[in-house]
């Protein structure tokens, strides 16, 4: 009977001990995604900025399309500014979808394993930097 009770304390101890890790776990989560709205406000500046770059390159190449350019080389710049705006775009949509997914695991994290949760704040970490 002795030793049944002190197995029984012993999984509740541990028990309570996972318990508090998963609480720190989760706390640590909600730190990263604090730092993943700062992310996603510098992410809509970012955003903004890259419409009206392509809007003024819109504009630009409309403009150099009813001037006679003696220069071509005005082509070939216009040419690897859009190369730019579409690299700026992939980064964008690269944003969007980890921000996307880092709301989705937030949803699902009270039903991992702490070795899980750890994993995931790890690799959500990398990701930030």
């Amino acid at each position: 009977m002795k030793k049944f009770m002190i197995l029984i304390f012993s999984m509740s101890l541990l028990v309570a001990c996972g318990d508090s890790e998963k609480e720190s776990l989760s706390n640590e989560l909600d730190e990263l995604m604090a730092e993943n709205d700062s992310i996603q406000q510098v992410h809509s500046e970012f955003k903004t900025t890259h419409q009206r770059m392509q809007q003024s390159h819109r504009e630009l190449s409309q403009q150099l399309e009813t001037m006679q350019v003696s220069d071509s080389s005005y082509f070939e710049q216009m040419a690897q500014n859009e190369v730019i705006l579409k690299k700026h775009e992939g980064l964008l949509a690269g944003h969007e979808k980890m921000m996307e997914g880092h709301k989705d695991l937030k949803n699902d994290f009270g039903n991992l394993t702490s070795e899980e949760m750890k994993a995931q704040i790890e690799q959500m970490r990398k990701v930030h930097s």
